[in-house]
């Protein structure tokens, strides 16, 4: 029969012995943030209420010792079974944290600490650094780092133990950086694994934080001093566009566009989880203005100049707290911009931002990208495609389309979707550029269009640029000669299709479209264009560029007529990448494929190439029935001095009796492949 006691909770300062305490500064205002997009309304009014609160009350901090106390994720609780009030700071919301149940509104509890009773603490002091939610980089650093600097102050470390909580490899080497800059040694630092634990001596600094939307000055001070010691570089960009990992939660659908539009406007790309702190500090150091995707990695924004201003892109459930109240200490201000989350299972949740909003609340963000935007309409005004678009659509539609401008509508130029993929087809054609879908989405009128077509080609001349001026090493896939590829694959009839480039040729069958898989992170079906072929044997062969990583759900493909000319098809499915930059001189690329046939046909061969540029170099053949396929692909990647770090994943099927194509395919590829967007 368990025994329940009453728990209480007092301050710190009241139940333990303390050795010291520091001011956490002054109150202060949050700033007026600004907003955009599409926000869930009790998100929004939340921040309403947030906006009203008028000075904001700041936490000291307290450096306390207990006798035998017990710490376990975070809490503290006394020999005398009293729970440290300080150490709930995170979990003002839960009902029973860690098994306490909280009895009504007050600070009082109900649990069987018994089995507590029982623990025999461990001998020495302990420095207790532990808080709820320091698995979290940015709680790690914003919560649980500038307590290290108030405790130095009353506290000898030396013999001591510092006790944090045991999360991943990658986190404990920022523990362990962070912590040696207060002089403490990785021999020191011990890795609780979130079980209780009693402490013959336990010593506590009070948080200087209360999540979400409190955080001390003493926290921004302490940091801004930690990074002014290690200082910046003379390539410490003012303008960053914060990049986060695929694997993280908040995932931006339509991040390749979004990156490349703040790379146009002049933004240095910086990925915090491949640097060390001391590389992370240095990056934003000169920083003005940072950008991207709110997630943990915006908490270096601590590091950045006063005044900063931050555009945080998130989904329709993100808060506006954490750092709306961190860019207010930094005298800075917040804007962010909201897009719709698209149904995924599990705790992932992607979402789109729209780019004409992007590209609205930016220009508020940043004066220089408004400058930039004004002179990019200025210029699409001074040299207007105007002209070349109506002639298309002529050629298109047969209509007359006369009295049309800038302003009118691209709906009202007569085009049906899939007219419109062949109008845009065209244009790449004819100006030699890509138009991305993402960025296509965004434009509503023909001067839209108009200006967006003269970025891409500005775009394309700044990389033109950067590609002849770059000198340092490349990275290729190592070539196999004819005889390494198998047998069934330098057959005439296959080899031919994917060891040469064919012309491009007009068929009334060259649009597809692309149907979301179970996993794809697109809320509608895409137009994409093709190229078709009516060379071989094998009938018709249709090609499907997709830029960037294939999403790992798989995707589905439908051509969008019957092909009564080409029962027989070689449907080809190319996806193109680079490489990550940070690669041993040699490194295997990895890529595995599964294919099935969703409508009435015959899988008759499957074939998996690798290339680079325009080049084949490796293929082979899958192991097929008569409706899967499925396969791999290893090959060496090198360094060299040849600018051919694009690569190509392309796979080609050879099929019998599709009168309407319908093909599921699912990819998988190694991170080398999947290191860096298009």
């Amino acid at each position: 029969m368990t025994k329940r006691k009453i728990i209480e909770a007092r301050p710190a300062i009241e139940i333990g012995k303390v050795l010291g305490s520091r001011d956490g500064g002054t109150s202060y205002r949050r700033c007026s943030p600004i907003v955009r997009g599409t926000v869930l309304d009790d998100i929004v009014l939340s921040r309403i209420r947030h906006e009203q609160d008028g000075d904001v009350a700041v936490p000291d901090c307290h450096v306390v010792s207990f006798r035998n106390a017990i710490g376990w994720r975070g809490l503290v609780l006394t020999e005398e079974d009293i729970l440290v009030k300080e150490s709930l700071v995170n979990r003002a919301e839960e009902s029973a944290p860690l098994g306490f149940t909280r009895i009504g509104s007050d600070d009082r509890f109900e649990k069987d600490v018994s089995r507590l009773a029982r623990l025999k603490p461990r001998p020495g002091r302990h420095v207790y650094l532990s808080l709820q939610w320091d698995g979290n980089f940015g709680h790690w650093l914003i919560e649980s780092l500038p307590r290290v600097a108030v405790l130095r102050e009353v506290v000898d470390f030396r013999g001591a133990c510092f006790v944090v909580q045991n999360h991943t490899a990658a986190l404990a080497s920022k523990y362990a950086e962070g912590l040696a800059y207060y002089g403490i040694s990785k021999d020191q630092i011990w890795m609780s694994s979130g079980k209780p634990e009693r402490f013959e001596e336990l010593i506590y600094a009070t948080p200087v934080t209360r999540c979400p939307l409190v955080k001390a000055p003493l926290v921004v001070e302490t940091l801004e001093t930690l990074g002014k010691q290690i200082g910046t570089t003379s390539t410490s960009p003012s303008r960053v566009f914060l990049s986060r990992p695929d694997t993280s939660r908040s995932r931006l659908v339509n991040r390749g566009d979004v990156k490349q539009l703040f790379l146009d406007w002049g933004y240095h790309e910086v990925r915090p989880s491949e640097l060390t702190l001391t590389e992370q500090m240095q990056m934003l150091g000169n920083a003005t203005h940072v950008a991207g995707v709110l997630g943990a990695e915006f908490s270096d924004l601590v590091f950045a100049k006063k005044g900063v201003h931050i555009l945080g892109l998130t989904s329709d459930g993100w808060p506006d707290d954490w750092y709306w109240n961190l860019v207010s200490l930094k005298h800075g201000q917040y804007f962010s911009l909201h897009g719709p989350t698209t149904p995924t299972p599990g705790e992932i949740r992607p979402f789109v931002v729209d780019l004409e909003e992007l590209k609205e609340i930016a220009a508020l963000f940043d004066e220089e990208i408004g400058r930039r935007e004004a002179q990019l309409r200025s210029k699409a005004n001074a040299s207007s495609f105007l002209g070349l678009f109506v002639s298309i659509a002529r050629e298109i539609s047969g209509a007359s389309l006369e009295a049309v401008d800038g302003q009118t509508a691209i709906a009202d130029i007569g085009l049906d979707s899939l007219a419109m993929v062949e109008f845009t087809s065209r244009l790449e054609e004819q100006l030699e550029i890509e138009i991305g879908m993402m960025e296509l989405a965004g434009v509503r009128t023909l001067g839209d269009l108009d200006v967006l077509l003269h970025r891409l080609i500005e775009r394309r001349s700044t990389r033109s640029d950067s590609r002849e001026s770059k000198n340092a090493d490349h990275l290729r896939v190592k070539p196999a000669s004819h005889d390494e590829l198998p047998s069934t694959a330098r057959q005439p009839n296959l080899l031919r299709h994917f060891a040469r480039r064919l012309p491009t040729v007009s068929t009334p069958h060259r649009h597809v479209v692309l149907q979301p898989g179970l996993n794809l992170p697109f809320a509608a079906p895409i137009l994409m264009a093709v190229h078709c072929w009516p060379e071989g044997p094998r009938g018709l062969i249709v090609k499907i560029d997709a830029t960037g990583p294939p999403a790992r759900g798989g995707i589905r493909v439908h051509l969008a007529g019957p092909l009564p000319d080409h029962p027989n098809a070689v449907v080809c499915f190319r996806f193109r990448g680079r490489l990550a930059k940070e690669l041993e001189p040699t490194v295997p690329l990895y890529a595995q494929i599964g294919v099935e046939l969703l409508s009435p046909g015959t899988m008759q061969d499957a074939v998996l190439c690798v290339g680079a540029g325009s080049e084949y170099i490796a293929g082979t053949c899958l192991e097929e029935t008569s409706r899967t396929a499925r396969g791999t692909l290893t090959v060496a990647v090198e360094r060299c001095s040849a600018p051919a770090d694009e690569l190509f994943l392309e796979l080609r099927l050879a099929t019998a009796g599709l009168e309407r194509s319908a093909v599921g395919v699912v990819v998988e590829m190694s991170d080398a492949y999947l290191g860096q967007d298009t």
